[in-house]
């Protein structure tokens, strides 16, 4: 099992059985911050890629994205959770993939230099499966420290950032694809038997 840490992050609110998520409520809110969502990805996008590049480790690449509103409502949904704008904590997502693992730990001393880290999810040195997901995952917010217009309206957003290898990003591409394959209904033998790999 992955070990997660974490500095006394609060868990998302749940709704009850038969509780129903305001769809129309959260798409408007979702539009509202959008404006900031992308704010928010391009200074955290931006902060990866220039202390990486002082570091001088070699990347393959920074990637952020934006959950779309379609998914934040299946995700809620799904899990019954009633404020998903302010529960979930990847709405907005960046990831370095470099080229190395020995590079692994340097990019997570990166992360914890220049982001609040409140939560660190370890899906790679404390993983069993040797064939299942590998990355290592952080939640963070902007430092305390970072203050004017440029970051008042962003500082106190949680966000994630990934950090995996391009091998581990390759895999996780590929088993995505068969994963969807064997959702979608029968499929091979010789993809059905990965399935277990892939949860």
């Amino acid at each position: 099992m992955a070990r997660r840490t974490s500095a006394s992050t609060p868990k998302p609110k749940r709704g009850s059985a038969t509780g129903e998520i305001d769809v129309e409520k959260v798409s408007k809110l979702y539009e509202s911050r959008l404006r900031t969502y992308r704010a928010l990805l391009d200074e955290a996008s931006f902060i990866l890629g220039q202390s990486i590049s002082v570091a001088n480790i070699k990347i393959h690449a920074v990637e952020g994205r934006i959950k779309e509103k379609t998914s934040i409502i299946k995700k809620a949904s799904i899990k019954s959770i009633m404020n998903p704008l302010s529960d979930l904590n990847d709405i907005v997502g960046c990831r370095v993939i470099c080229l190395l693992r020995s590079d692994i730990s340097k990019l997570g001393t990166i992360i914890s230099d220049n982001f609040v880290v409140l939560e660190t999810d370890d899906k790679i040195n404390t993983s069993t499966d040797s064939f299942g997901y590998m990355s290592i995952h952080y939640i963070c917010t902007m430092r305390n420290e970072f203050s004017g217009p440029r970051y008042d309206t962003i500082k106190n957003i949680k966000f994630e950032i990934q950090v995996r290898t391009l091998s581990m990003h390759a895999w996780a591409v590929i088993s995505a694809m068969i994963y969807f394959t064997i959702e979608s209904g029968p499929c091979a033998p010789h993809l059905q038997k990965d399935r277990p790999a892939l949860r």
